[in-house]
Parts: structure tokens; C-alpha cells; sequence
């Protein structure tokens, strides 16, 4: 019910009750009086009492006042006018306020100049919008609006909406141009501090107010988001059952927005928490597959950082989700704080991980409370930086970089500089230590003596400085090693270090035991539970191939096989015959080691190793051919192709006999032949029969990790104990024994063993036993690889490089062999290999009479005979 009418109904039964009651009581008391006068009037008329208070009824109700009656449209009117007017009025304001933004970016303004501008526009803004009086008025009006009917509820309404959309344009727009301004006065405000045209607190006698200014629209930052959010409840109250309905889902997003970092945050730790207990079983399994290894260290290297990355990534997601959302202010006021905090997490897991390294390496796990400690220090540090990075961000997302913003930015290097030294002083012993551990130069040991004196608070953060430079600069060097030039730059590099300073020490001969030498070769005979291959990929690769071949994927039956001298081509096809075997493949490996260049000799050798018999085509194998009904497969492995030939007229005869030969249509033969690297660029050069062999391989080089397995597997073997000598520690700590797992000496042995034999394992164990500086009984000291010079020898004749050269593409040869493929006379033949003799560049073989380049010597004449243009291609 209307209010009016149940008043009205209110007075008119209260009225009616009152005369009843007055009616009754004085007919109650004239009955005796005026019994005679009650005889006389008639039953059936009205008595003149009862027709006075009827009219008294009518009278009082007819005089009740009546609500005067309001006009809507004129109000209506009114309003519309009144909102039109601010409208445009507003619009001009904006236009001005755009032609003054582009007076202040095209002209030169000083600070004092323009800040007169920007408090006018600041107190506007505190004000807001308390300072426009239109919208009181307008809430007069509306205040004036009945509520009767349907009509003047809907009319109230309408107002209202256009009163708040209004009231928050006017806000958008206020905070905006505020926001532009505050850019502007934040480049003429640095601009003339550089240029020192204005002091802060010297000539700009305006700087407290302004600061306190800047205060004030800190907090307005958000109280204006608490009035908008108060406006828009109330206009929803208003708004009935829909307004009521959006109450409720803009709290039910703001509630969720708070409570899903929370959410996730609880998803992610159990996620976590799974991934460390994989993580565990990773490395379980890890001691049989070195896969699970790697990705046990990989989870370990990723889940500190996992939940808080991810709590990242869900903050963007949910500001790109909400971009269109009522609560998108609200989120993005917030967000910047919950991601800092995410950072801060981040900072602190890194800071706790660089300092568990660096304790590690310098043996200091194993301290009481060490764990608490870095908790505690990463926490100080971190907490001190997270509340400085939420103070300026407030400041200037509030009035950018403003007077406060840069005070407080200047002050922060100090304070943090003064807090970092705090903190770092608490490690002050371990600091020194590890100080003390990158070199033994006085002016380090000068810097370890200062962290842990009086004024250590000064010197451990500079010293820490120190040390992250020290971290970054070895980790930048491993990473850099590895391309494989920059690996070999700094071994070298570290070598002239080393030998530069063993000049004043004279190299002594030393003579190391039978037992040892015999022990110690033996293992490199082959063995196949002692195969260690130098690329597991490699062997793989090799063994699909010939396994698609057998399984009747691929057609492919010729490969070349090439690799220098040493570098285990033999040992390798060993076990390739041995693990073809295991799968039920007829494997067959022979070696040539004698030369054979006429085809009769070729034929005869093959028909004798590989028991086969001769049909009309001398070019096939019977019951081998394409015609055959044989399915019988076999895979023949052919060691030392490069004694197929000699680089001589004629002398490539029987090598393209063989050539004819695996590429007859042996349907069910697969064949797979060695040759050296020279071999292989020679063949290339002067003949076309590589084009024979349907794919090439080339052996890979030997890693440092690989050739130290190797070594020291077969150093093993011989029950010698050894140590390093000192002068390798200098190549880490100068000097100073180290536990830690950064200082690795052996490791750094192998790394300059690696880069002098190039990766060749032979190559590799001859300079290990030329290592052997010192042997005491059963123990042996192991100083630096020692490196070979060609500057160190005679000079070498022409003749002399012409016949090495000869030697390297044949591998071996002998002199009647070496004369025929130089055209040298055979007694200048004889005189150079006497002299490489001599100088230890060439070894003969006492059995068949043949001459090779020395092992010793070999990758230092192959790069001078390239150097020279003795001989081309790379090996």
C-alpha cells in the first residue's frame, strides 16, 4: 500500500471509533431525563445526535490536507538540463586540459611553471567530487521525486543510473588526466635535477607541501576505489532484484580473485611435492639409466621454482581473462603485489641456492645450523627489497616519479648497500675462505683479512661482489666450452700458464715400470665387457642402419667407415661383429694389414678370408647374387681399406676391383669398411670411387668425461695408487688443496689431456704414461700432459714432409712403397725415415718392415703438412 492512503485510513477509523463511543455513553445517561421526549419520536427515525456525528465524521475527513501534487516532467526537465549542461561543460574542460598536455610536451616548461598546473589538477582530484557541485544538485532533485506508482519509481531509478554513470565518468576521466599529467611533471622534474636548475629542498620552497601532496594521493588511489565500489553498491540497491543479482557476482569475482593464488598456491605445493618424490625414484633408477639420472636433476633444478612461476602466469591469465570485467580495476591494483611477491620467492630460493654452492665448494656443509642461517639471511635480504619495490610501485603508479619516488630511489642504494653489508657480514668467515680459494695473490689474501677484521661490515659485500663475478665468469667459461674452439682457446691458454711457470724446474727422464706398461696397454686389446664407446649415439645410429637393412626396411649394404689413426676404428667394428652376433646376424670381420693393389692379390685374399668360390662373373659371390634363392644375410666388416692402394699410376687398380665388388648385386650382403681420414680425403681427391660407398660415417672425437673413464679404467687394472702434482692445483686455486666439487683437479687433468690428444684415445694414453713425473713403489705422481713442438726438432727437409705426407695418406708403408708413391729415389726414402727415426716422429714395425707416423708426433706434423699445403681436407 501507498503511505498516503493508509494514513488517510488510519485517521478515518480512528475518528469513527471516537464518536461511537461518545454516542453511546451520553444515551446512556438522558434515558431517564428524556423518557418522555423518546415516547414521543417515531422508532424508524434518525435521532438528531446520531446526524450531528455523522457530520462531524464527513467534515473531519473532508478537511484532512492533501500532498500537492508534483510536476514529474518539469523535474524531469530539470535534471536533464542540468546533467546536459555538466556534459558539456565537461567536454570543454577536457579540451583544454589536451591543449595544455601538448603546451607542456612542445614547450619547454620549468618545474616551477607547470607545478602550478598540477596541484590545481591534484586538489581537484582529492576533492573529487565533493568540489562539483552539480552533482548535488542532481541529488536534489531526485530527492524530490514521489514514489507513489510504478512511474515515479522508474523515473527515480533512471536518474540514478545517469548520476552514477556520470559521477564515474567524471572520475575516470579525472584519475586519467591526472595520471598524464603526473608523466609529464615526472620528465621536466628529472630533467632540471640533472641539469641541478632545482634543488628539492633548496629553492623549490614548495617541496613539503608537495610531498605531503603526494601522500595524500597515495591513499586516494585507493580510497577512490573504495568510493566508486560504495557508489556502485548503492545504485544496485536501488536497482531491486537485478541490482541486488550483481551485487552478488561482483562480490562473488572479487572473493574469488582473492581467494584463487591461495587455491593454486595449495595445487602446486602438492604438485611439487609429487615431482620431489619422483624425483627420488628418478634417482634410484638413475644408477642403471642415466636418462632417469637426468631428469631427476632436471626436477631438482626446476621445482623450487615451479609453484611460484606458475602462480605468475596464473596472475597474467587472470588480468588478460578479466581485462572486460567490473573488478578489473580492482584486480590490477592488487596484482602487481601478489606477483612481487611471487619474485620475492623467486629471489630468496636463489639467493638460499648460491649460497649452499658456495659453501659447498668451499666444505662448509657440514656446520651446525647452516640451514637456518641461509633461511634467515635470505629472508632479511629478500623482505627488504620486496617492501621497497611494493613503496615505489605504490608511489608511482599513485603520481609516477614524482618527489617522493625520487628521494626514496636515491636513498635505497645507500640503505641497501648498508643492509646487503649487514647481511653478508654474518658469512664473514666463509667469505674469506672462499676469497682466499679463487687465488693465492696477496691482493687476495689482503681482501680475506678485511672481511673478518673490524670493519668487516665495509669490505663483505664487496668481497661478495667478488664472488658472484668470480660464479658467473667460470660458469660463462664452461658454457662457452661448449663450442669446441673456445674449449680448446682456454686449455690452451691455461697450458702457457702452467709450462710458463715449470721453466725454472728441469724435466727429468722418468722410467716407468714393465708391470705398469703391460697392465696398463693390455686393456686396450679388445674385450667386449671393456668396450667404452665414444659416442653411444654413434654406435646406435650404426647398428639401426644395418638392423633395417636385415629387417628389410632399407636396401643401403655399403658404408665407409673413417677416422685418424688411434682413434679406435678397429675396436669399434670388434664390437659391432660381436653385437650383431647377439642378434643372430652372420657377421664376418677381417683385417687387411698388407698392401694388395693388383686385382689377382684382392680377389685371392677375399676368396681365401671369406671362403667363397669363383662363378662366370668374377665380380660375384655364389649363391650371393641377385638371381639367388638363397634369404641367407650376412654382414662382412672390413678393417684397413687404405692398404687397397697406393698413390701411385696403377696403383688404384685393385682398389676399384674391390669397389666393383660390394657394389655387385649382393642382395643379402651388407659391407661395412674402415679407412683412415686421410685415406678417406685422398680418395675423395683423385678418384671418384668413394661415390661407391652408399653412406659415410666418421668416427667421433673422444670427450674429456669419456677419455677419463677410459684411462683411469685401465689405470685400475694395474693396482697403482697416484696423486697430481702441484703445479696442476695452480691451474684452479693457485696452490691451495680444495675439497669442494668446483675445484675438481683431476677433472681439469683430463680437460688438458683432452685438448692436447684431440680427442684420440690412443693418442691419449701415450701421453698419460709421458705424464708420469715421479714413481715411489706402487704410488706415482702425474704432472702436466707434456706437449710436443715440430719448432723443437730439426729442420725438416721437403723431401722429408713429401714422403710424411705420403705416410699419412696410406697409414703405413715401406720403403720401396714410400719411393713409388713420391717418385723419390729410394735412398732419400731411406735417409728420411732415419732421421724421423731419430727424432721420434716415425716407428717401424720390425715384422713387416713398415714405417708410420709416431702417435707422439702425429697431430703436431698433420697440422704442419696442412699448414704447408703438404696436405688438404680436414681430418
Amino acid at each position: 500500500m501507498r503511505p498516503q492512503l493508509i494514513k488517510h485510513l488510519f485517521i478515518t477509523l480512528v475518528c469513527s471509533f471516537s464518536i461511537n463511543l461518545i454516542a453511546s455513553t451520553e444515551t446512556a445517561n438522558s434515558t431517564s431525563e428524556n423518557q418522555e421526549t423518546a415516547e414521543a419520536v417515531d422508532a424508524n427515525s434518525p435521532t438528531e445526535a446520531v446526524q450531528t456525528n455523522r457530520e462531524e465524521i464527513k467534515q473531519v475527513v473532508q478537511t484532512e490536507p492533501i500532498k500537492p501534487s508534483i510536476d514529474l516532467k518539469k523535474l524531469e526537465n530539470e535534471f536533464n538540463t542540468i546533467l546536459e549542461t555538466f556534459r558539456k561543460k565537461s567536454s570543454e574542460d577536457q579540451k583544454k586540459f589536451i591543449a595544455l598536455l601538448e603546451k607542456f610536451t612542445s614547450q619547454k616548461t620549468t618545474y616551477t611553471e607547470f607545478q602550478q598546473q598540477w596541484r590545481a589538477l591534484a586538489y581537484n582530484a582529492l576533492d573529487f567530487p565533493d568540489n562539483f557541485p552539480v552533482f548535488k544538485q542532481l541529488e536534489d532533485i531526485l530527492k524530490k521525486v514521489p514514489d507513489d506508482n510504478e512511474e515515479q519509481e522508474t523515473l527515480a531509478k533512471n536518474m540514478r543510473d545517469q548520476i552514477f554513470k556520470a559521477t564515474e565518468s567524471k572520475r575516470i576521466e579525472v584519475n586519467q588526466n591526472f595520471k598524464k599529467l603526473n608523466a609529464i611533471r615526472s620528465q621536466i622534474l628529472k630533467a632540471e635535477l640533472q641539469t641541478n636548475s632545482i634543488n628539492i629542498f633548496g629553492q623549490h620552497t614548495g617541496a613539503i607541501e608537495d610531498i605531503k601532496l603526494e601522500w595524500r594521493l597515495v591513499s586516494y588511489q585507493y580510497q577512490s576505489l573504495i568510493q566508486q565500489k560504495v557508489s556502485m553498491l548503492k545504485n544496485n540497491i536501488y536497482g531491486g532484484f537485478a541490482g541486488i543479482t550483481k551485487i552478488v557476482i561482483e562480490a562473488f569475482l572479487i572473493l574469488l580473485v582473492l581467494c584463487l593464488p591461495f587455491i593454486f598456491y595449495s595445487f602446486f605445493v602438492r604438485f611439487s611435492n609429487l615431482l620431489d618424490t619422483k624425483q627420488k625414484e628418478f634417482f634410484r633408477k638413475g644408477y642403471r639409466n642415466k636418462n632417469y639420472r637426468n631428469m631427476a636433476l632436471w626436477i631438482q633444478q626446476i621445482n623450487p621454482f615451479l609453484t611460484w612461476v606458475s602462480i605468475i602466469i596464473l596472475v597474467n591469465i587472470c588480468e588478460y581473462i578479466l581485462i572486460r570485467s567490473t573488478i578489473y580495476e580492482f584486480f590490477i591494483l592488487f596484482s602487481p603485489f601478489v606477483i612481487a611477491y611471487a619474485y620475492y620467492r623467486i629471489f630468496r630460493i636463489i639467493i638460499e641456492m648460491s649460497l649452499t654452492r658456495v659453501l659447498r665448494s668451499i666444505g662448509a656443509t657440514n656446520k651446525t645450523q647452516l640451514k637456518e642461517r641461509i633461511v634467515g639471511t635470505s629472508k632479511f635480504i629478500g623482505i627488504y627489497f620486496f617492501v621497497l619495490y611494493c613503496f615505489l610501485y605504490t608511489v608511482e603508479n599513485a603520481v609516477s616519479q614524482g618527489l617522493i619516488y625520487i628521494q626514496v630511489n636515491s636513498l635505497a642504494y645507500w640503505v641497501s648497500f648498508f643492509v646487503l653489508s649487514y647481511a653478508f657480514s654474518k658469512w664473514s668467515d666463509e667469505i674469506a675462505s672462499y676469497i682466499e680459494h679463487i687465488s693465492a695473490h696477496k691482493v687476495f689474501k689482503k681482501i680475506a683479512d678485511l672481511c673478518k677484521g673490524r670493519f668487516k661490515i665495509l669490505f663483505c659485500f664487496p668481497a661478495v661482489c667478488l664472488i658472484v663475478g668470480h660464479i658467473v665468469f667460470n660458469w660463462l667459461s664452461n658454457w662457452l666450452k661448449r663450442f669446441e674452439i673456445i674449449k680448446k682457446l682456454s686449455l690452451k691458454l691455461l697450458r702457457v700458464r702452467l709450462e710458463s711457470s715449470q721453466k725454472t724446474t728441469k724435466a727429468q727422464q722418468v722410467v716407468v715400470p714393465d708391470e705398469y706398461k703391460q697392465t696398463f696397454e693390455s686393456y686396450f686389446e679388445f674385450a667386449d665387457e671393456r668396450w667404452i664407446g665414444a659416442d653411444n649415439n654413434f654406435f646406435e645410429s650404426i647398428y639401426k642402419k644395418i638392423s633395417n637393412w636385415n629387417e628389410g626396411i632399407d636396401d643401403e649394404n655399403t658404408m665407409a667407415l673413417s677416422g685418424e689413426h688411434g682413434v679406435g676404428k678397429s675396436y669399434f667394428l670388434k664390437h659391432l661383429e660381436k653385437s650383431l652376433k647377439d642378434k643372430s646376424i652372420e657377421t664376418t670381420y677381417i683385417s687387411i694389414n698388407e698392401k694388395l693393389t693388383s686385382p689377382k692379390l684382392i680377389e685371392k685374399f677375399f676368396t681365401t678370408n671369406l671362403n667363397v668360390k669363383k662363378v662366370k662373373r668374377e665380380d660375384k659371390i655364389e649363391g650371393e647374387d641377385e638371381d639367388s634363392t638363397t634369404n641367407k644375410k650376412r654382414v662382412i666388416l672390413v678393417d684397413n681399406i687404405q692398404n687397397l692402394f697406393l698413390g701411385k699410376l696403377g696403383g688404384f687398380d685393385g682398389f676399384n676391383t674391390f669397389m666393383q665388388m660390394i657394389n655387385s648385386n649382393y642382395k643379402n650382403v651388407y659391407w661395412v669398411c674402415s679407412l683412415t681420414e686421410q685415406s678417406w680425403v685422398y680418395l675423395n681427391c683423385v678418384t671418384d670411387s668413394t661415390h661407391y660407398f652408399r653412406s659415410h660415417y666418421k668416427m667421433p672425437r673422444w670427450s674429456d668425461k669419456e677419455l677419463q673413464q677410459l684411462i683411469m679404467s685401465a689405470h685400475n687394472q694395474t693396482g697403482y695408487k697416484h696423486n697430481y702434482d702441484k703445479i696442476l692445483f695452480s691451474a684452479t686455486n693457485q696452490g691451495h688443496h680444495n675439497i669442494g666439487e668446483t675445484f675438481n683437479i683431476e677433472e681439469r687433468f683430463f680437460q688438458l689431456l683432452w685438448e692436447q690428444s684431440e680427442g684420440n684415445p690412443q693418442v691419449a694414453k701415450n701421453l698419460w704414461i709421458n705424464s708420469i713425473i715421479g714413481v715411489y713403489g706402487k704410488h706415482f705422481k702425474v704432472g702436466l700432459p707434456k706437449d710436443v713442438h715440430l719448432q723443437d726438432s730439426n729442420q725438416l727437409t721437403q723431401n722429408m714432409l713429401f714422403i710424411f705426407a705420403a705416410t699419412f695418406r696410406h697409414e703405413s708403408l715401406n720403403i720401396k712403397e714410400a719411393s713409388e708413391a713420391t717418385n723419390l729415389p729410394l735412398g732419400l726414402v731411406r735417409q728420411a725415415y732415419k732421421r724421423g727415426l731419430e727424432e721420434g716422429m716415425i716407428v717401424k714395425n720390425n715384422n713387416d718392415g713398415r714405417y708410420k707416423i709416431s702417435i707422439k708426433w702425429m697431430h703436431a706434423i698433420l697440422k704442419h703438412l696442412k699448414r704447408n699445403n703438404y696436405l688438404y681436407g680436414s681430418s
